[in-house]
């Protein structure tokens, strides 16, 4: 819907100008596994936001608030280089999804965003929620 929405606009130059930085922000990131979530959730509500649905907004800030708190967490133990290496890679994948769908956007592929978007959201659920599909994220702690 957000994809579709911006590939769709005839005025979504500063949207995209918008993305574009966020996702720079991102890219700077990679490295900084506490701050990389904060910078990849801002473009993805930066996408949402540029549709002016504030219930699909709230739910993407809901979404992140909690998968921040996920990586506060997650991050606080020491990594081994191996599983470092690994979250840079997923990082940097997650830029270059960004930058695929930055490129649909731009050349108004309105279909082609909307589906390449829906792919990767499904992909980003199914590693947050893990292999089985079962993760849990536990608030309480």
């Amino acid at each position: 819907m957000a994809a579709r929405h911006i590939a769709e606009s005839k005025d979504a130059q500063p949207v995209l100008e918008t993305l574009h930085e966020l996702n720079e922000a991102a890219r700077d990131s990679v490295r900084e596994f506490r701050e990389f979530p904060h910078h990849s959730w801002r473009f993805h509500k930066g996408l949402v936001e540029a549709t002016r649905n504030q219930t699909l907004t709230m739910l993407v800030q809901t979404i992140a608030d909690i998968i921040e708190l996920q990586a506060t967490r997650r991050y606080t133990r020491p990594m081994v280089s191996a599983e470092a290496e690994e979250q840079v890679r997923q990082n940097l994948r997650s830029t270059r999804a960004n930058d695929k769908l930055l490129k649909l956007l731009e050349s108004q592929d309105a279909d082609g965003a909307e589906s390449y978007w829906t792919e990767h959201l499904i992909a980003v659920g199914a590693t947050l929620l893990g292999p089985d599909g079962d993760a849990v994220v536990d608030l309480a702690d």
